[in-house]
């Protein structure tokens, strides 16, 4: 009997380091598991940086494109001002030099009459001047006698 109470002791102590064994087992494989999610925790912490870093990199090249894009169109507007200046400077020359032109055909209008005035006064005095000589050289027609 001593022998089957040994026997059974031993295969208690036996089933015992089995259920240990399968207790362990388990224990590694949630360790194999909980390593495994561990890496791969790790490794899409390291995929989303990279995304991060990525878009971050994106967002610098948008804003840089955006920038010039915007000094380019300053550019363009400040170009298209000063055209616009000219062309008023330009406008505004025209504009005086009708003016000038005007007031210069308006002077030489004025002038025209005034020397047409003048030769108009200097053929009357010469006409006078010619009825004095004639007078003069005729005797007055009661000094006249008919014989």
């Amino acid at each position: 009997m001593c022998c089957l109470r040994t026997a059974a002791a031993a295969a208690a102590a036996a089933e015992a380091a089995a259920a240990e064994a399968a207790a362990a087992a388990e224990a590694a494989e949630a360790a194999e598991a909980a390593a495994a999610e561990a890496e791969a925790a790790a490794a899409a912490e390291a995929a989303a940086e990279a995304v991060a870093a990525e878009a971050a990199a994106e967002a610098a090249e948008a804003a840089a494109a955006a920038e010039a894009e915007a000094a380019a169109e300053a550019e363009a507007v400040a170009a298209e001002a000063s055209e616009a200046e000219a062309a008023a400077a330009e406008a505004e020359a025209e504009a005086a030099a009708v003016a000038a032109t005007e007031a210069a055909a308006a002077a030489a209008a004025e002038a025209a009459a005034e020397a047409e005035e003048l030769v108009e006064e200097k053929q009357r005095r010469k006409k006078q001047q010619k009825q004095k000589q004639l007078q003069l050289l005729l005797p007055p027609v009661s000094s006249m006698s008919v014989y």
